[in-house]
């Protein structure tokens, strides 16, 4: 047992003189190592000269040297004018009413509307958007020699765009006697102005067309001393220009009679033709 315990002690002993002597031996010194500077050369930039901007002195017109003006005089007070009574005004003296009589029918156009398709009131002929239908029978007169008179059937549609001013056409077919027997139709597209007369029935018209004149006839005999005695046929069609102008009186609501003169002109091949026709009209207007 004392052995074990001399031998832990001499153990003990041992490793503490090993450390003292370690701590005692001098240290041993590494030489530093020495790294040289690296020298860059350090670069130059020019300096960039601008050139300094002059700018011109701005010159301003001397001032011009103050000018006194006169002090203005005193305003005078207000002279009040002296107030002087008005006298009273006379109470409104009434007229006595009277009693209008009432409209005629057919008298000059009324301020109501007129609608397109609606029936024609008193006194609203020939208003904007009214019609008129209308039949007539003639008896006229053509210019070409041997022509003695024809007789003429005709009818017409006429709408009104503004007052007083209608648009639209008329059919006509008529029977010329004394050149053999020629038949006659027309068809003419125009236009009629009405002039209303303010409390009269009657209505005075002036018309212009331009439309289409057909006559076609037969049954004329003609002889020579080579081809003996032959019956000749013959139709032509032509433009057509026709004036016409007369009067319009109103009956009774819608219902209206006129009578005019008719100049047709037709200017067919070898023959003009020119008419005189005298007409008479039935009309209804809505």
């Amino acid at each position: 047992m004392l052995t074990r315990v001399g031998l832990a002690v001499a153990a003990c002993f041992l490793f503490v003189q090993t450390a003292i002597a370690q701590q005692m031996a001098p240290q041993q010194q590494y030489p530093q190592q020495q790294y040289p500077q690296q020298q860059y050369p350090q670069q130059q930039y020019p300096q960039q000269q601008y050139p300094q901007q002059q700018y011109p002195q701005q010159q301003y017109p001397a001032q011009q040297p103050y000018t006194q003006y006169p002090a203005q005089p005193a305003q005078q007070p207000y002279a009040q004018q002296p107030y002087t009574q008005q006298p009273a005004q006379q109470p409104y003296a009434q007229q006595p009413y009277t009693q209008q009589p009432a409209q005629q029918p057919g008298l000059a156009p009324t301020a109501e509307p007129v609608v397109a398709g609606a029936p024609a009131a008193a006194g609203t002929y020939g208003r904007r958007g009214s019609m008129e239908a209308e039949g007539g029978l003639g008896l006229g007169f053509p210019t070409p020699s041997g022509a003695d008179f024809d007789v003429l059937l005709g009818a017409g549609f006429h709408y009104f765009v503004i007052d007083g001013l209608s648009v639209g056409g008329a059919l006509r077919i008529g029977y010329i006697t004394g050149v053999g027997g020629v038949t006659v139709f027309q068809f003419i597209p125009g236009a009629q102005y009405h002039f209303t007369i303010p409390g009269s029935k009657i209505i005075p018209y002036a018309g212009a067309g331009l439309g289409f004149d057909y006559w076609s006839g037969g049954g004329s005999t003609y002889c020579g001393p080579y081809i003996g005695c032959a019956s000749v046929s013959y139709s032509d069609t032509a433009f057509l220009l026709d004036v016409e102008g007369g009067v319009k009186f109103n009956l009774a609501p819608h219902m209206l009679i006129g009578a005019g003169i008719d100049i047709p002109i037709a200017l067919h091949t070898g023959q003009n033709m020119a008419y005189l026709n005298a007409i008479g009209r039935f009309i209804y207007a809505f």
